[in-house]
């Protein structure tokens, strides 16, 4: 999968009608490529993946050099890592996205749940059930690697699968937002959370867009998890977007791309998965000029991330669990 992104983007950015943006070389372009990931291994795999199928020609003895962030971790937030804002505003997303689970949601965790009680889709690790308030992401999570790996799902709960997919999806925005949709200033609620879930990846992608091409760099690659990308969806799509409709599925990507015409009219595109999204700033062509761009996404970025961290409702301490990316 990471292999055919690469050979995608390489389609798109080295082979495309609108010109090379790279050269087609790893050794050409290596100094106009930066890489960031997560400190995993998965999401190192992944990086190295893309860049093979980016460069496939290179691609047995290309060695691209792979930044972490180390503890100030941008990339993924987490509510262990020591953000007690965060945490709070996580846990709240939490309680509230399991006590207001509607019908359609309460019903596929009936459905699903019953399927797994009888060893369909338990694995040898982790034991789910109807009391977990992770169930409905941790049913979604076995039944989209079982697919992915070609291992067998039983017809009755491949069934289920896209009202699955929905019922997580739904269920992780509610977290991702920190509760919000039940907040009395829902607006406010979300904004804070978005600002404190990926802010400061925004203000790094926003200040290389402003920026660039002046630090002579023309592709910034990062590799993050789910984590990442439907927060920063909830940032660039309007209300009702159907790409807010689903789970990230394995290797998406978010392309930020920054445009310019020989009249220097700099502006920014952005595409989920090959496809447009359409923010509040785009124009017919689906573009925005770059200081418009910075200007929707100001109120996510974070500018002081140590004073936003301060608690406000006491003890950080919650009972809602804890959770895995």
């Amino acid at each position: 999968q990471a292999r055919g992104l690469g050979a995608e983007l390489r389609a798109r950015y080295i082979d495309g009608a609108a010109g090379p943006l790279l050269p087609a070389r790893w050794e050409a372009a290596e100094p106009l490529v930066v890489v960031r990931s997560t400190r995993m291994e998965r999401t190192v795999a992944t990086a190295a993946g893309v860049l093979s199928g980016l460069f496939a020609a290179d691609a047995a003895t290309m060695r691209p050099r792979v930044l972490f962030n180390g503890k100030d971790e941008w990339l993924v937030a987490h509510p262990a890592s020591g953000c007690a804002r965060f945490r709070e505003i996580f846990e709240r997303g939490h309680a509230a996205s399991w006590a207001h689970l509607n019908e359609a949601q309460r019903g596929v965790l009936e459905r699903v749940g019953a399927a797994a009680e009888q060893g369909l889709l338990r694995n040898a690790r982790e034991t789910w059930s109807n009391g977990s308030t992770w169930a409905i992401v941790a049913y979604r999570d076995q039944l989209a690697c079982r697919a992915a790996e070609g291992k067998r799902v039983p017809p009755h709960v491949e069934r289920e699968a896209a009202a699955l997919d929905s019922a997580a999806t739904l269920q992780m925005h509610h977290m991702f937002t920190g509760g919000a949709a039940f907040e009395a200033d829902e607006a406010a609620a979300e904004t804070e959370a978005l600002r404190l879930w990926i802010g400061r990846m925004w203000g790094e992608m926003v200040k290389t867009a402003q920026a660039a091409p002046g630090d002579g760099r023309r592709l910034h690659l990062y590799s993050a998890h789910d984590w990442t990308v439907s927060p920063l969806l909830l940032c660039v799509c309007q209300k009702g977007d159907p790409l807010l409709e689903t789970w990230p599925p394995f290797c998406s990507n978010l392309c930020v791309e920054l445009w310019a015409s020989e009249a220097d009219d700099r502006r920014v595109r952005v595409l989920f998965n090959g496809s447009l999204v359409r923010m509040a700033c785009s124009d017919a062509d689906g573009t925005c000029s770059v200081a418009d761009f910075a200007a929707a996404l100001k109120p996510y970025i974070v500018t002081d991330y140590e004073r936003e961290c301060a608690p406000r409702s006491g003890s950080a301490k919650g009972a809602a669990g804890t959770a895995g990316i």
